[in-house]
C-alpha cells in the first residue's frame, strides 16, 4: 500500500473514531437560548428569586436574576423552555414553546451539551436538563439531569448531560407517582425522545452569599462542534494530499 493510501485510511479511522462520539450531541442554538425563560424554582415559595433579563450576545445570550430564599439555604431556578410556553408565574403561551424554538424532538441523540461562562461576582451551581413524556397526554414524565457543576467567578465550562448516565425522576400522571430512580441509563426506558416537555438548564447555590447578595450572571452559548472540526481537518488532509499527487504526476510527466 502507497503511504498516500496509507494516509487516506489513517483519515477514514480518524473520522469513524470521532463521530460516534460527537455527531449526536444536541446543543441549543443563540436563537434558542435567547427566547429561555424561567419556568420552575426550588423551593416555590422563594419570595425574589427572578429571573430578570435575557440579554441577546453574538452568540449565546446572558441571562441576570436573583435567587433569593428571604433566608438562608439551597435556592434554585430553571431556565429553559416547555411544552406550551408557560413561563414561571405565567402564562401558557407568554413564552416561546419547545416546539417554535425547536427543541421538541431529541431522537437520535445521545446527549445535551451547552457552554456557559460565570461573569457574575460569585461562583454558582449549574446542570443542565431535559424532561421526556407528555404528562398532559397521560405519558410518564421523566426528568433527567446531569451532575451540578461549580463554575467559579469568571471561569468557564462546558456541560454535558449524556442519556446514557443521567440522573433520572418519574412522575405518573394516572397514579400521582413520583419517583427517584437514581443514576441510570434513560435509552432503557423505552422513551419517546420526540415527545420532549421541557429543556434548559438550572442554577443553584446557598444562599445569602456576601452578606445579602444573590443575584447571578451568566452567559450561555454554543461550543464548536468537533465533528465540524474533523470534517475540515479531513478536508484539508484531502485536498493537501490531491495537490500532492497532482505535482507529482506532473514532475513524472515532465
Amino acid at each position: 500500500m502507497t503511504r498516500t493510501n496509507l494516509l487516506l485510511v489513517g483519515a477514514v479511522l480518524v473520522l469513524a473514531t470521532f463521530i460516534p462520539a460527537s455527531a449526536f450531541v444536541f446543543q441549543m442554538n443563540s436563537n434558542q437560548l435567547q427566547s429561555l425563560y424561567e419556568i420552575d424554582e426550588n423551593p416555590v415559595v422563594d419570595p425574589g428569586t427572578d429571573l430578570l433579563s435575557v440579554t441577546p450576545l453574538d452568540k449565546g445570550a446572558e441571562f441576570w436574576g436573583s435567587l433569593n430564599l428571604g433566608g438562608t439555604g439551597w435556592s434554585q431556578m430553571q431556565i429553559g423552555a416547555n411544552y406550551f410556553g408557560h413561563p414561571y408565574a405565567g402564562h401558557e403561551g407568554d413564552g416561546a414553546s419547545l416546539l417554535e424554538l425547536g427543541l421538541d424532538n431529541l431522537e437520535g441523540y445521545t446527549m445535551l451539551s451547552q457552554s456557559f461562562r460565570n461573569v457574575g461576582k460569585h461562583g454558582w451551581h449549574f446542570s443542565l436538563f431535559a424532561g421526556i413524556g407528555y404528562a398532559h397526554d397521560r405519558e410518564t414524565y421523566y426528568y433527567l439531569q446531569n451532575e451540578w457543576a461549580m463554575i467559579d467567578a469568571g471561569m468557564s465550562a462546558r456541560l454535558s448531560l449524556d442519556f446514557s448516565n443521567a440522573e433520572i425522576w418519574s412522575y405518573n400522571p394516572n397514579t400521582g407517582e413520583r419517583l427517584y430512580l437514581g443514576w441510570g441509563n434513560a435509552f432503557n426506558l423505552g422513551l419517546d425522545w420526540s415527545h420532549v416537555s421541557s429543556m434548559g438548564f438550572n442554577i443553584a447555590g446557598d444562599v445569602p452569599l456576601d452578606g445579602e447578595d444573590h443575584n447571578f450572571r451568566v452567559e450561555a452559548t454554543p461550543a464548536p462542534e468537533p465533528t465540524s472540526l474533523v470534517f475540515i481537518g479531513c478536508g484539508l488532509l484531502g485536498l493537501a494530499l490531491l495537490r500532492r499527487k497532482l505535482k507529482k504526476n506532473s514532475s513524472n510527466v515532465n
